[in-house]
């Protein structure tokens, strides 16, 4: 192995600062929640919602007076249990009334603060400090908010109505009281906007998408024992690998680049036990390096432990 590393190598392990891709986020579920979306519905859903975007760009637009643009960052399935564990004040949320059932829109306090400021024909500032909305600006949040909602509902025809709408943590959990026996999950729609106040996302939680009833379901996994669902289990994640000669290896020292079988931004291998159970990507979660799935295997071998006496 050479004991210096070359510009080449230093560019293949650092990369260019300036055109690296960002890693994307990974979103945080309770793996007891099954899926109920495949990739495909999923993809489904985001092309449906593009297609909701020019009119909510034009209506953000004539309320703010200014060029607005929004993008799908998102779409997904969450558990509401957990979902607002962390919510700091001043929040920005608008409760929707779906049915018997209730959905979500979060919005960043900066960015709703700026356009709320922006339709008023108000000074902005160079960086307003976070703060609670008066009467008649939180009339105006909820206005913009529903834009969302209202286009989102329409492409599911789904009864979407504004609620309540809190900026604090106490007042939302006043007013969100889940029943405990309702469906928890929910499908999210995360959309980024470039308007007053710069970049922000507003993330839409919709209950009630269910994939379409000529879906065809996976065969159900045979049930785990209980006495093993305690047991730890092994799930690693393989990057890559490289053979190398015996000489080679004994000579391997700090500072030597060893390049692997596999490109950046390929998936990698998810590990079960020492046996492939799927791929996955990078990702982050709150700063945690993560993994998100993209694909399961299936066959035999995977299937679920059985004991034997």
């Amino acid at each position: 192995m050479s004991e210096n590393v070359s510009p080449e190598e230093v560019e293949a392990l650092v990369g260019d600062d300036a055109t690296a891709t960002p890693q994307e986020s990974v979103e945080l579920r309770d793996f007891r929640q099954p899926r109920r979306l495949s990739q495909a519905q999923q993809e489904a859903i985001r092309v449906g919602a593009r297609g909701c975007l020019p009119t909510i760009e034009s209506e953000l637009t004539r309320w703010l007076r200014s060029e607005v643009t929004v993008k799908i960052s998102g779409v997904g399935e969450a558990n509401a249990n957990g979902l607002f564990d962390r919510l700091e004040d001043p929040v920005t949320i608008l409760t929707l009334d779906v049915g018997d059932d209730q959905g979500w829109l979060i919005w960043e306090n900066k960015a709703a603060l700026c356009s709320v400021m922006t339709a008023l024909g108000s000074e902005v500032g160079e960086n307003p400090e976070p703060r609670s909305f008066s009467p008649i600006e939180s009339g105006l949040v909820t206005d913009l908010l529903t834009i969302f909602s209202r286009c989102t509902g329409e492409l599911f025809d789904l009864p979407v109505q504004p609620g309540h709408f809190s900026q604090s943590a106490a007042e939302f959990f006043a007013f969100h009281s889940p029943d405990p026996s309702a469906d928890s999950q929910r499908l999210f729609l995360y959309f980024d906007l470039e308007g007053p106040g710069g970049t922000s996302t507003a993330r839409l939680y919709l209950p009630g998408i269910l994939p379409p009833v000529e879906t065809t379901e996976l065969e159900p996994a045979a049930p785990l024992p209980v006495h093993l669902d305690e047991v730890p289990i092994q799930l690693s994640a393989e990057l890559g690998s490289a053979e190398v000669s015996l000489a080679d290896l004994m000579k391997i020292e700090p500072g030597d680049v060893i390049p692997l079988d596999s490109f950046i931004g390929d998936p990698v291998d998810l590990v079960v036990e020492g046996n492939k159970a799927g791929t996955a990507k990078w990702g982050n979660l709150n700063g945690w390096l993560a993994l998100s799935i993209e694909s399961l295997e299936t066959t035999e071998k995977h299937a679920s432990p059985r004991t034997e006496r």
